[in-house]
């Protein structure tokens, strides 16, 4: 781990892959966002005709193919491998959050991040993993019940639960865990758009280039919400009341085969400093030709506005593009296998005049 800003930076090889964005905080303005519906908002109802289920047993796999989709048109929450995830497939709701300032507190105030990641796939680790309760699910049944109007997915494994339901417009998350570790709710409150991973906006009607959500090969990523406003109130199994009003964030993974396959390394980052708020990813492909090659993904968003979104990982004189540059002659470096000691993120879009 190494430090970027007043916050922290996660950069994992591809055997150790289980944390996804980490977050950053230099004194963050809070954004404005619309107020939270009521819970009642957030009950899914299973007798709607228009909805569909989808279900996954860990360990328990179709036999055969099934259906991928790599489209940029479908919505992004929704199931993208249909009927259920095969032997080599696997999909990834990712949720968190940071307190503003990041600072150390005291009492029932939580002063770390908090990252929960939701999977339905083949996972020796679990489906489930959460690194404020330091557990996962191992062996977890989820259900995904895919509505006109939200998304709800639910995961349970031997007296353990987490779930969430999303508007399908990506304005409201809400999360319920359910553990002997820690139980209570996360709510999330979109201020930013939602985006794929080449920068363009989610077109239900379709328009935008086919590998529009593509990251590398075999590899798909979008970005519902790079930023929002988080509260969360837990209660950790030694009875330890937490709370969390800050800021935070979304991500979507899906794949067609696991990470040993994906990727070499990868980079993974949310970060927000005064009115930029900043959702990062880069992988070090091992697909085939591609292997040793790295692919990015970046999205700078001003007072919540996207600046640049892009693919691009190299300078350009055409193209916005996002570049990471890591430094190593600092005197403090954290526990990342190249030893850096911090990392410099250059956007630029020269159609804008702008770096």
């Amino acid at each position: 781990m190494s430090k970027m800003f007043d916050g922290t930076m996660f950069k994992t090889l591809a055997p150790a892959a289980l944390f996804s964005f980490a977050a950053a905080n230099l004194y963050q303005v809070p954004l404005g966002s619309s107020e939270f519906p009521t819970d009642d908002d957030f009950t899914p109802r299973w007798d709607y005709d228009s909805c569909t289920i989808s279900r996954s047993t860990a360990f328990e796999v179709l036999k055969g193919p099934n259906t991928f989709s790599s489209s940029p048109s479908d919505p992004i929450n929704s199931v993208k491998i249909t009927p259920a995830i095969n032997k080599t497939n696997w999909e990834q709701w990712e949720f968190d959050g940071i307190p503003y300032g990041h600072f150390p507190h005291h009492g029932d105030v939580l002063s770390e991040p908090l990252v929960l990641l939701l999977r339905q796939g083949k996972s020796a680790h679990g489906n489930v993993h959460d690194y404020l309760g330091r557990q996962a699910l191992l062996r977890a049944r989820s259900i995904i019940l895919d509505c006109p109007g939200y998304t709800y997915g639910i995961w349970n494994s031997s007296g353990k639960s987490y779930s969430f339901y999303t508007t399908k417009d990506l304005k409201y998350t809400k999360l319920v865990f359910d553990s002997p570790g820690i139980r209570g709710t996360y709510k999330l409150s979109a201020t930013t758009p939602p985006v794929h991973a080449d920068g363009s906006a989610p077109d239900p009607e379709g328009g935008k280039r086919a590998d529009a959500a593509q990251i590398s090969p075999d590899l798909y990523y979008s970005v519902p919400v790079a930023g929002g406003q988080v509260e969360m109130d837990a209660v950790l199994g030694s009875g330890k009341k937490l709370s969390l009003s800050g800021r935070g964030g979304s991500a979507r993974l899906w794949a067609k085969q696991g990470w040993l396959g994906l990727s070499e390394s990868w980079v993974a980052l949310r970060a927000w400093a005064g009115p930029y708020t900043i959702a990062y990813w880069h992988v070090v492909s091992r697909v085939g030709v591609d292997t040793g090659k790295k692919f990015s993904s970046g999205h700078l968003f001003y007072n919540d506005q996207l600046l640049v979104g892009t693919r691009v990982g190299n300078i350009s004189e055409t193209e916005d593009y996002v570049r990471d540059t890591y430094n190593f002659d600092g005197e403090i470096s954290g526990t990342d296998d190249d030893k850096n000691t911090g990392v410099v993120f250059e956007f630029a879009s020269p159609a804008q005049d702008k770096k």
